[in-house]
């Protein structure tokens, strides 16, 4: 996936000097949600990406697997009959699952094995890092797997209280592994560097999983709502950003293919009080916080680094998405002969499409705040009335969705 960046100074040097109607087609990168067919029609908990390959935990024990032509689903030992918490890989041939009650599966690309039980507490966390796999979970289990066997490295001892269970382990290499956990003595969250040999702690109360090392920081989820990074040296943890939902909205995922191209999901359901559930996905592009999705939180998502494509399900539904940067004209667009005009607008746009079927129809402000939103059926070459003249001077984002695609688009209300 081509990084999201924007070169800010550059734009606001446009900005300034060109004309309104091109100003229109400019701004954040806009992003298509493409679905792929889900062979297991099942709920997607967990999913992989490695070298042009997918692999995801879905519902009723299964792992489906899509080896670059086709899907397979492969059945789980019997011991994850519950649910598998963490899934990771070395390549396509060697993945690894764990889950409840210590148990750990080993998939070589066609069969799944379960390993014995490495100890009878919840294990959290899977990551590899080289040829060896780390394995974290409650009461401070940490264990190796070098593809034989297993190494039992849980400490003995540690700088705070003893009743700690691990999270999220994040190896930078084998002498520089970062566990995240919670102590529940004191009531507060822990954040420790193993050097291959010894435990030291780096940082209490930082919350959320590490999910990118450059250079001297680590960036990473701090608490509901913000991304920060640490710095390795100073132990300093700077806020980059916060996401602007209010209210009871928190992060879900994060990937990141670089510093500046970092994807976030939030996701608010108020169930079982009255209120609607609210779903968005975020790109950060080293400056400026796009939105790109009012209505899907990609959740859970991986990122290939070979193919540089981002997978996702929406909210741990059945769907799975491919999150594709429109730099030109999508799919859907071109197919559909897709057009929103006139753009900018004082009072009111209109939508063609050529398509025979419901489409949704979703207006939010800039900052996500959902102001319209309903669905309508076209029977082939249509015109939808977009009524903008009560909205304020602004960008807008118009998400138009059919059963299996999404396109986002901005408009601007003068």
């Amino acid at each position: 996936m081509k990084k999201c960046k924007i070169y800010l100074i550059l734009a606001i040097i446009f900005i300034l000097t060109c004309p309104i109607g091109l100003l229109a087609q400019m701004g954040g990168a806009s992003y298509s949600f493409n679905a792929i067919a889900n062979p297991s029609s099942q709920s997607i908990h967990k999913i992989w990406a490695a070298s042009g390959q997918i692999f995801m935990d879905v519902d009723n024990n299964k792992l489906a697997h899509y080896n670059g032509s086709s899907w397979s689903l492969v059945n789980l030992p019997m011991a994850f009959n519950t649910y598998v918490i963490s899934i990771h890989g070395q390549n396509a041939s060697n993945v690894m699952g764990c889950g409840k009650d210590g148990y750990v599966y080993k998939y070589n690309g066609s069969v799944a094995t379960e390993l014995t039980s490495v100890n009878t507490n919840d294990l959290n966390c899977v990551h590899s890092q080289g040829n060896i796999f780390y394995f974290v979970g409650d009461n401070k289990t940490f264990r190796s797997y070098n593809g034989t066997s297993f190494t039992d490295l849980t400490p003995s001892t540690l700088e705070i209280s003893e009743d700690i269970d691990f999270f999220s382990v994040y190896p930078v290499s084998t002498t520089e592994i970062w566990i995240e956990g919670y102590s529940h003595s004191d009531n507060n969250f822990v954040f420790y560097l193993y050097d291959g040999s010894n435990f030291s702690l780096k940082n209490t109360g930082i919350i959320g999983g590490i999910f990118l090392s450059k250079g001297n920081f680590l960036y990473l989820r701090e608490g509901d709502k913000n991304i920060s990074k640490y710095n390795k040296i100073t132990g300093v943890v700077t806020t980059l950003f916060t996401v602007p939902d209010s209210g009871s909205v928190d992060i879900k995922n994060v990937w990141a293919f670089s510093e500046d191209d970092i994807f976030i999901s939030v996701y608010y359901d108020p169930y079982p009080s009255p209120g609607s559930i609210i779903k968005k996905t975020y790109c950060y592009d080293g400056s400026v916080l796009n939105l790109i999705s009012s209505s899907i939180s990609a959740s859970p998502m991986w990122g290939d680094e070979a193919t540089g494509k981002l997978y996702c399900a929406d909210g741990f539904n059945k769907i799975l998405y491919e999150v594709v940067e429109v730099t030109g004209i999508s799919q859907l667009e071109e197919k559909t002969n897709f057009n929103i005009y006139p753009n900018p607008t004082t009072e009111n746009a209109v939508l063609e499409m050529d398509y025979n079927g419901i489409i949704k129809i979703q207006i939010s402000d800039i900052t996500g705040k959902n102001i319209n939103e309903f669905s309508q059926t076209l029977y082939g070459a249509s015109k939808v009335n977009l009524n903008l003249s009560n909205f304020s001077k602004g960008i807008y984002l118009v998400e138009v969705s059919t059963e299996k695609e999404k396109v986002v688009k901005k408009i601007i209300k003068q």
